[in-house]
C-alpha cells in the first residue's frame, strides 16, 4: 500500500509564536509563523526550515547574527519593505530582516552572504564569501539572479503590502 503525505493547512501568520533570543542564543524553526526577538549584542544564530514565516525585531539590524535558509541563493527572490528586506522561496519560507549598516550573514545551501545597507550607495548590498559585491540592483522583478547575470541593472522591487504581524504568546 502506498502512502502519500497528507496536505498541510496554509500557515497562519496571525497566529505567530513569539520567540526570545539570549545574547549569542541560537535556534531553529521550522514551519509556521514566528516573531524573533534579539538582543542588541547580536550573534545570534538562527536555522529556518522550508516553510517557516520568520518576522525579526528591529535589534537584527545592527548586524553580526547568522541566518542560515533552507535551498541556493538562486532559489529565494528578495523585496524591501523600507529598511526590511523580504526573502521568499516559493515554497512558503519567508524572512523578513530588517537591515543596517553592519551586515548579517545568510548561510544558503550553495554559500554564504554578507547583507547590509550601504549608505553611500542608498541600496542593500550582498556580498559573497569571496568579497565580491552583488548590488540590490541585481535583483529584476523582484527576483535574485544567480551568477553572470549579478551584473544586470534593474531596480529593488519595493513591496508595500506586507501584512501587519500580531504578536500572539502562544
Amino acid at each position: 500500500m502506498t502512502q502519500t503525505a497528507p496536505e498541510l493547512p496554509p500557515v497562519d501568520p496571525e497566529m505567530a509564536s513569539r520567540v526570545i533570543f539570549s545574547p549569542d542564543g541560537e535556534t531553529s524553526v521550522g514551519r509556521g509563523a514566528y516573531n524573533l526577538f534579539g538582543s542588541a549584542a547580536g550573534n545570534e544564530e538562527l536555522v529556518i526550515g522550508v516553510g517557516a514565516q520568520v518576522t525579526l525585531d528591529p535589534s537584527f539590524n545592527e548586524g553580526g547574527d547568522t541566518i542560515v535558509l533552507p535551498g541556493d541563493f538562486a532559489d529565494f527572490t528578495a523585496t524591501r519593505n523600507g529598511s526590511t528586506l523580504v526573502l521568499e522561496d516559493g515554497l512558503g519560507t519567508i524572512l523578513r530582516l530588517p537591515l543596517g549598516t553592519e551586515p548579517t550573514i545568510l548561510g544558503f545551501d550553495d554559500g554564504d552572504y554578507r547583507v547590509f545597507f550601504d549608505t553611500e550607495a542608498g541600496e542593500v548590498v550582498f556580498e559573497e564569501a569571496g568579497g565580491s559585491i552583488v548590488p540590490a540592483s541585481a535583483f529584476a522583478d523582484g527576483g535574485m539572479v544567480a551568477g553572470a547575470d549579478m551584473a544586470a541593472e534593474a531596480p529593488l522591487a519595493e513591496h508595500v503590502d506586507l501584512p501587519v504581524q500580531e504578536i500572539l504568546i502562544v
